[in-house]
């Protein structure tokens, strides 16, 4: 046990990002719902959903993906978007909360971060951590 005023980062690797053998129960049988086995989930073979956008899916597939910790913007990769390919609500919300703009984006997020400036996620007011998940980018990935 440590003092009682320590802080625990509570970022942990979504179910999304895991191995199978690293999914609880709960999310192997979703997943297994969606028609996935070690061998899709683990990228050995085509995902089956790999060509489906979120608005494309059944409202129970929606709803089994969010049992593995997807959301849309997740689910539809925005973080690797063009900044004009967001959707407008995500291009506002980028504007207004982080001050970026198609140039600072397309620098930045869809080329893999490399020329961005950073602060840690902690350091992020909770208003900007939400922009942020609009856009599928999680305290993991950030």
């Amino acid at each position: 046990m440590g003092p009682s005023n320590v802080v625990i980062d509570e970022c942990f690797t979504p179910y999304y990002k895991r191995q199978w053998k690293g999914l609880p129960n709960e999310q192997k049988i979703a997943a297994k719902q969606l028609k996935y086995n070690e061998t899709t989930w683990d990228g050995l073979l085509n995902d089956p959903y790999a060509t489906k956008m979120w608005g494309e899916l059944l409202p129970f597939e929606q709803d089994l993906f969010e049992v593995l910790g997807y959301t849309e913007a997740i689910y539809n990769d925005y973080y690797d978007y063009e900044f004009d390919l967001l959707p407008i609500d995500v291009q506002q919300a980028m504007q207004n909360l982080f001050d970026m703009n198609q140039a600072s984006w397309d620098s930045c997020y869809s080329d893999n971060m490399s020329d961005c400036t950073r602060i840690s996620w902690a350091d992020l007011t909770q208003d900007q951590q939400q922009a942020a998940g609009m856009a599928g980018i999680t305290c993991y990935d950030y």
